[in-house]
């Protein structure tokens, strides 16, 4: 994705958005424009569109929209009842990059 006008803050969710979607680039292309530090659609139409992916993944895109704008709409409890371990594990490195993105975060 090509950002050149991203602020700072933008480039640091979409930093955050990248890893949790790690190897995944049909999640990546589902959720944010590729030219624009915006949404490809409305929240809902995302979380809509997401419904062809595993249970895992749609909570990984509604994680993502949650950072993004808080439109996401997880409940605490998904995170450790549907999360795989692997997927577990990312989103807690995001949200250690989210508290301090100085630090780098190695997959």
């Amino acid at each position: 994705m090509t950002w050149s006008k991203a602020a700072d803050s933008e480039k640091v969710l979409f930093r955050a958005i990248s890893l949790l979607f790690y190897r995944n680039e049909n999640l990546l292309h589902l959720m944010l424009n590729p030219d624009y530090p915006k949404l490809m659609a409305p929240p809902e139409v995302i979380k809509r569109r997401a419904q062809g992916f595993s249970s895992s993944e749609q909570l990984l895109v509604r994680i993502a929209l949650d950072a993004w704008n808080g439109s996401g709409g997880i409940h605490f409890n998904e995170l450790y009842e549907k999360l795989d371990p692997h997927n577990f594990q990312k989103m807690l490195l995001v949200l250690n990059y989210l508290y301090s993105p100085q630090q780098a975060i190695h997959f």
